[in-house]
């Protein structure tokens, strides 16, 4: 006759196991495994205490599982972080798919961000110009249209007008005669 067993029994089997197994480690033990405390009825993200009647120590991989059936019995992700494929087979399906529940419930209920994204070019002008007084030399740059600019710096130059910084540098250390049709010079400074 095949038993049917419901993951609320396999979930305090497997507490139950988990008690009588740990009542056997010592202290080193317990350094090299990890130990964890496991919310057993009340997750932690339910607002469970740290009481006697409502938490187990558990080793790391215990509580990875012990979360994962929590969280089929409970109905919700009651996990933070279980690493991919160490898990059997039918405990990881069931982790992917809580993870999978809880990142599409996350991405519904997301605001979209206006500011998300590539910064805007004066964004990345501002922030490249505080960088560069940091960082190197000021330079006189020469167009091809024959327009002379200054900047604090090679780097910011070549992210302003999409230039190779080495190349660049060369032009300005008198290597190469140009870059792209642009030329440069140090400031003396």
């Amino acid at each position: 006759m095949l038993q049917v067993r419901y993951v609320e029994d396999i979930y305090c089997d497997y507490l139950h196991d988990c008690h009588q197994a740990n009542k056997r480690l010592t202290d080193d033990d317990w350094m090299w495994y990890g130990r964890e405390l496991h919310h057993i009825e009340i997750p932690n993200c339910n607002g469970g205490i740290h009481h006697p009647l409502n938490s187990q120590h558990l080793t790391t991989y215990q509580h990875w599982v012990a979360g994962v059936l929590q969280s089929e019995m409970l109905g919700k992700q009651c996990f933070a972080f279980v690493p991919k494929d160490v898990l059997p087979g039918w405990i990881e399906t069931l982790r992917l798919k809580w993870a999978g529940i809880h990142n599409r419930k996350i991405a519904k209920n997301r605001t979209p961000n206006p500011n998300r994204g590539k910064p805007t070019k004066e964004q990345s002008e501002e922030r490249s110009r505080k960088v560069s007084k940091k960082l190197g030399n000021p330079i006189i740059l020469t167009t091809p249209q024959g327009q002379v600019l200054r900047y604090d710096s090679i780097k910011l130059a070549c992210r302003i007008h999409s230039l190779h910084p080495g190349h660049l540098r060369e032009v300005a250390q008198g290597k190469r005669q140009q870059h792209k049709g642009y030329s440069a010079k140090y400031l003396p400074t």
